[in-house]
């Protein structure tokens, strides 16, 4: 692109003082038309090739050294001062001789000259702090063409040089690069306003959503490319998020698969309580202080995550032909206190019995050897007398149904009741299971039995299995609960 001839001190210009004496050592700043002080470069002829010095120094004739050329379509404010820097005159929106139109671009052409460094930093010539501000945006050319990014540290040697860090929007500077441009908007005291103190809106805001982030043990929320709407997707287990901008910053995250959140003192789930997430539930996360997060979570499902009674559902098996059901997950130091709901829970065989067994490896193997729990029970039937029971000292499981078998014949006669585990985690005592459930053992009959007693041993409980003695789990449902601990 060619240069225009500039009307002010273009060609055979001779400046004179205000009492008519040459102008020896004069000054001409040449500005973006409008501002204070954005420097705009200007060439000693139409092709561009070589710049002006910024300012221009008049000779001892008081005329400029070189002609002054300007860029085409660019509006300039020329600020003339003596050799001490006195102002004498000033003229704005100066355009190049036979230039019809303009448009005024967001990019000032610095007229620096930079020295690569690094894909992350330049030198200029001088003291540019002052223009090339922290957080201004600069435009360089490589090339592979015009690329941009943000500045992140501006320093002056104290000397000779500028070393500008910047964080690139992509690729980053490389040896070619010849031009560096700076945002038309400075970094300070901009125009552009920066924060609402308040008020009212007068439109709906249209959020944008984000590119997926996998999770991790601390994943960054808040980087501006993520939006305020972002997928999670993996199954990482997640203890904080990196520091916010600034506290009341807010996000929301919706879980693409089964990720684990470990509540702590910077991560504050509801109820206080671990919690894993199933695909597509939403989490709504508050920055309280740029390191310290309190999250709401809205099940996908509708259910909610804290029950009324302090209750949490974590986990539900559907019973469909299996030959066991096992609970191998979410059994820790999370909750004293587990329950292990039975909904209609019915055996493939007709009068069948329900074993529970219990192990300290989180499922590899259970415990089914003589003399690994004792227990008590007590059942009735109607049409019984009185009820019965039994207490075996040492046995190999525990077994639910013992004075009456559960059928299943008739529709709906499956176990329906409670498994409750108290403090599976602790290592000092031995581990108690109590039962306390109704299921049908035959046409138009009803049974009921309560039993309780203790894995004999102390080491800690993390896993539960459920299976019928002489059949597989044909259907029904069982819940995992944990009950929250009181505060």
């Amino acid at each position: 692109m060619s240069a225009f001839l500039s009307p002010l001190a273009g060609a055979g210009w001779r400046f004179l003082s205000s009492t008519g004496a040459v102008l020896s050592g004069g000054k001409l700043f040449t500005y973006l038309a409008g501002s204070v002080n954005t420097n705009q470069a200007t060439w000693t002829d139409s092709t561009q090739a070589v710049q002006n010095a910024n300012p221009v120094i008049l000779d001892s004739t008081g005329q400029p050294p070189n002609e002054v050329w300007l860029a085409n379509g660019v509006a300039y404010k020329f600020v003339l001062t003596d050799a001490a820097g006195n102002t004498l005159g000033s003229w704005d929106n100066v355009v190049g001789i036979n230039v019809t139109s303009f448009t005024q671009s967001e990019w000032v052409t610095s007229g620096y000259v930079p020295t690569y460094i690094s894909a992350t930093s330049f030198s200029v010539p001088g003291d540019q702090t002052g223009i090339l501000q922290v957080n201004r945006r600069v435009r360089y050319t490589v090339n592979s063409g015009a690329l941009y990014g943000t500045i992140s540290t501006s320093t002056y040697d104290g000397s000779s040089k500028t070393t500008v860090v910047i964080v690139p929007d992509a690729a980053g500077l490389d040896i070619s690069v010849t031009l560096v441009d700076y945002a038309l908007i400075s970094a300070t005291h901009t125009s552009i306003p920066v924060s609402i103190t308040g008020g009212n809106a007068t439109g709906g805001f249209n959020f944008l959503k984000g590119p997926d982030i996998a999770s991790a043990t601390t994943p960054n929320i808040w980087t501006s490319s993520e939006g305020n709407v972002i997928s999670i997707t993996g199954t990482t287990p997640t203890t904080g998020f990196s520091a916010a901008p600034q506290a009341g910053s807010t996000r929301t995250l919706i879980a693409a698969a089964a990720w684990p959140l470990t509540n702590g003192a910077n991560l504050i789930l509801p109820g206080s309580v671990n919690y894993t997430c199933a695909a597509g539930d939403r989490l709504e996360v508050v920055a309280i202080t740029t390191t310290q997060f309190r999250v709401s979570i809205f099940k996908a499902d509708g259910t909610p995550v804290i029950g009324n009674s302090g209750t949490v559902v974590l986990s539900a098996t559907t019973a469909s032909g299996q030959a066991q059901i096992d609970l191998t997950t979410g059994i820790d130091a999370t909750y004293d206190e587990y329950q292990i709901r039975l909904i209609n829970f019915t055996p493939g065989s007709n009068g069948d019995q329900l074993q529970i067994l219990t192990s300290t490896d989180g499922g590899s193997t259970f415990a089914n050897s003589a003399g690994n729990y004792a227990y008590s029970s007590m059942g009735n039937s109607t049409g019984a007398a009185t009820p019965a029971g039994t207490s075996p000292a040492s046995t190999t499981s525990f077994v639910v149904a013992n004075q009456v078998a559960v059928s299943n014949v008739l529709a709906g006669s499956g176990i329906n009741g409670v498994i409750t585990l108290s403090n599976p985690a602790s290592s000092t005592i031995n581990k108690a299971i109590a039962w306390d459930v109704t299921y049908a053992p035959s046409s138009g009959t009803a049974a009921r039995e309560i039993g309780g007693g203790f894995r004999l041993a102390i080491t800690a409980v993390n896993a539960i299995r459920l299976k019928w003695i002489t059949g597989v789990a044909a259907t029904g449902t069982v819940k995992l609960v944990g009950i929250r601990k009181t505060p």
